[in-house]
């Protein structure tokens, strides 16, 4: 076994070996082991590797292995941060923490699921982010209204181009709080991460409301109470076209009390160069500042409780919209500047109980809140200046108990109740930029209680069967206001029950085959409708969805290893954030979509170091309603779904010693999609290509990095929309950023 991390070293042993090898703790991505010649025996070789480490192996059935820390851990070996990626050797990890409320392996979970490790996110650029994330992966869609306001789609579920009061369809979760409510999606940083999941949905009995078309979660790196580390990283982007960015981040991690209690603290602040040019305003125009930061405190109390307080906060700032008039060009016309800015913030407790028989008792409490004010040229030929303002506010409170079974029995299970309590307003303001007069207001106040369970057992011979459900009773009180005079609408209660069938059968230990039915929903409401101070009401959506598919896990350091899957959907009375053709917004029922979608993804080990990779997704999905059918045949479809993506890469690592060399190139294409069904939004969008090339250099604990995106320096049309008051002109486009170098350099200790 080569010397690096030991997460990347139980990787290729259980690829080796064909084991399965668990970990629920993220922690072991920053352990160092060194160089190792260990036997072919999963669990001799286990021993021998976990060998000083502060780590033990526990055997789960006949070819399964559970990583946790020893009792009395007294060997601390020398950390290094998750977020320098080892030369790669393999790129399937074994070691998965599923997102389904308990740790499985990945072999074993009957869905179609991606995870990304924390050590592949320099592949996405310095500094990643979750639309990067999106962007690399066929999987998931995403709309380019601008850093920080824009939706993920995950397989197609997509309601709507626009951002406003409904629940999103893609639920976002850091850790097992949930981040958000409501469109845009948080782009958060992905500084010092663990890993990051896509549970494609729907996800309704395990998250909720909300999750119809799947769930992100992501991991952070846990607080390490027994080591000392830190990392500092830096980087300047040029680009021919645009302005120079630049980009710091730094991770502490500090034991308070060693191996009882630590703190673990990020913090970091971008700057996106501008590109596009606004006659009469300037050059460069859409620069975007990003600020913000982590911080954990955890403690283990003893007798197997462990707690941890976290919180987050991040800013971003554009100084103007980033859309250009028409496709390929760089530049808008616009009397006034277009500003928008948004915070997000969230706390969080976790408390956490395992009992020496394998039952563990996890309660999770959080607080969010998300602002966020945009600005929108509402100036008319021949009238004065004039801005038209949206400005939104979210507080969110929820929590989750939960109590899950041991994981090593054949059968595992998964008890647990929620509640969340949402307080979302937003007005919107028209007249004169220094300070336009408010039109109207609208707050809506959601609260929903949740019982869940879900179980896994044996059901014939190796075949295993889950099933799960979930009772929510929901309801959302509305105050609608104008003029300073409000007038509060009570909601109805409304009460449904999610189920899930899955079952999956494990062919051999590196092939299995698996079959899955759920369903979920998002809340109905109160919002506005067309014309200025009125409202009306719309009602909650629901989505009934099957998939079968397959995966196949490389069974030595070389070889194949793939993952394919076919799912349908019906998605009924589809929930829609729209604008008239004034440009103000209303939410409304479209209609219903039928959704066939197949996806598949690979990876190959060709030899040691050298790795190809290649991801495809195909939907054909169909929209019926009175607004579809004012759309030729062809774009009565979902917003933002291109038929047809596709992401291919070839990665290659190598090094002696101390010193290891990487470089990759990575290349993708996203099909033509329409900005939404209907006369006035079926403008094309997408069918285009680009490559991205990344080197790196690592020499102990320094980094250097390059990347190069959009190789070729494409010109084409990612997103259809920048300013909803000028959607009727059909001129508008976001256009891909252009050609950019980054230039990066790490230190860890």
């Amino acid at each position: 076994m080569p010397a690096g991390s030991l997460s990347v070293a139980l990787r290729h042993l259980a690829e080796s070996t064909g084991s399965e090898i668990v970990s629920v703790d993220p922690a072991v991505a920053a352990v160092r082991v060194p160089a190792r010649r260990v036997g072919s025996d999963p669990a001799r070789a286990l021993a021998q590797l976990l060998k000083g480490t502060g780590y033990r192996a526990v055997r789960i059935g006949a070819r399964g292995f559970r990583i946790e820390r020893a009792p009395l851990a007294r060997v601390r070996p020398r950390a290094a941060p998750a977020s320098f990626p080892p030369p790669a050797t393999v790129s399937q990890p074994p070691i998965v923490v599923v997102g389904g409320k308990f740790p499985t392996p990945i072999m074993l979970y009957p869905g179609s699921v991606g995870r990304m490790p924390g050590e592949e996110s320099s592949r996405l650029g310095d500094p990643s982010s979750l639309d990067s994330m999106a962007r690399a992966q066929p999987i998931l869609q995403t709309t380019a209204f601008g850093e920080g306001r824009n939706k993920i789609f995950i397989r197609g579920i997509a309601d709507s181009s626009f951002n406003s009061w409904t629940q999103p369809t893609t639920s976002i979760y850091f850790g097992d709080a949930l981040l958000g409510f409501g469109s845009p999606t948080p782009n958060l940083k992905l500084h010092d991460i663990a890993s990051v999941e896509v549970l494609e949905g729907p996800q309704g009995t395990l998250y909720g409301s909300g999750s119809i078309g799947g769930v992100i979660r992501i991991m952070p790196n846990a607080v390490d109470l027994d080591r000392y580390a830190g990392s500092v990283t830096g980087g300047v982007s040029v680009s021919p076209d645009a302005t120079t960015g630049w980009d710091g981040s730094a991770m502490l991690n500090l034991p308070l009390l060693r191996s009882e209690a630590g703190v673990r603290l990020v913090a970091y602040r971008e700057r996106d160069g501008g590109y596009i040019d606004v006659p009469g305003l300037g050059h460069d125009r859409n620069v975007v500042d990003v600020a913000g930061g982590r911080g954990a405190l955890a403690a283990r109390l003893g007798d197997g409780f462990r707690v941890e307080a976290s919180g987050l906060y991040q800013r971003t700032d554009a100084r103007d919209a980033p859309y250009a008039d028409a496709s390929g060009a760089l530049s808008h016309r616009a009397a006034i500047a277009q500003p928008y800015s948004s915070e997000l913030g969230l706390g969080r407790l976790y408390v956490e109980y395992s009992a020496s028989n394998g039952m563990r008792l996890t309660s999770t409490a959080s607080l969010g809140a998300r602002s966020a004010l945009d600005t929108f040229d509402a100036t008319t030929p021949g009238s004065p200046r004039r801005a038209y303002q949206t400005q939104r506010s979210t507080r969110t409170f929820s929590s989750e108990t939960r109590l899950s079974g041991p994981l090593d029995r054949p059968v595992t299970w998964v008890l647990g109740l929620a509640y969340e309590r949402v307080r979302d307003g937003q007005s919107r303001s028209l007249g004169m930029p220094e300070a336009p007069p408010e039109l109207d207001e609208l707050t809506n106040v959601t609260r929903s209680g949740s019982l869940f369970g879900q179980v896994t057992f044996p059901l014939l011979g190796a075949i295993k069967a889950t099933l799960g459900a979930r009772a929510t009773t929901a309801r959302t009180d509305s105050e609608p206001s104008r003029g300073g005079v409000s007038s509060p609408i009570k909601g109805k209660g409304a009460s449904r029950i999610d189920p899930t069938v899955a079952l999956l059968w494990p062919v051999r230990h590196d092939l299995s085959l698996f079959a899955r039915f759920q369903t979920s929903y998002r809340n109905g409401g109160v919002s506005v409708a067309r014309g200025v101070g009125k409202v009306s009401e719309f009602q909650a959506d629901s989505i009934v969805m099957g998939e079968v598919g397959l995966r196949r896990s490389r069974s030595g350091p070389t070889g194949l290893s793939f993952s394919a899957a076919a799912s349908y959907a019906r998605w009924q009375n589809v929930l829609a954030e729209l604008v008239s053709a004034k440009g103000l917004p209303y939410t409304t029922n479209v209609g219903d979509a039928k959704i066939f979608a197949l996806e598949a993804t690979g990876n190959w080990v060709i030899v040691p170091g050298l790795e190809a990779e290649s991801s495809v997704f195909f939907t054909s999905n169909r929209t019926t309603g009175a607004l579809p059918a004012q759309s030729v045949g062809r774009d009565r479809r979902l917003p933002d779904t291109p038929p047809f993506s596709a992401a291919a890469s070839l990665r290659y690592g190598w090094g002696r010693g101390s010193t290891t060399y990487r470089a990759g190139l990575d290349m993708r294409y996203v099909g033509r999609s329409v900005l939404g069904p209907g006369a006035l939004f079926d403008v094309s969008q997408g069918n285009y290509a680009v490559a991205d090339l990344h080197a790196g250099l690592r020499r102990g604990p320094v980094d250097f990095s390059v990347a190069a995106t959009n190789l070729f320096n494409t010109r084409a049309s990612r997103f259809a929309l920048g300013n909803p008051l000028l959607l009727y002109r059909r001129d508008q486009s976001v256009p891909v950023e252009p050609l950019t170098v980054r230039f990066g350099v790490s230190v860890a200790w």
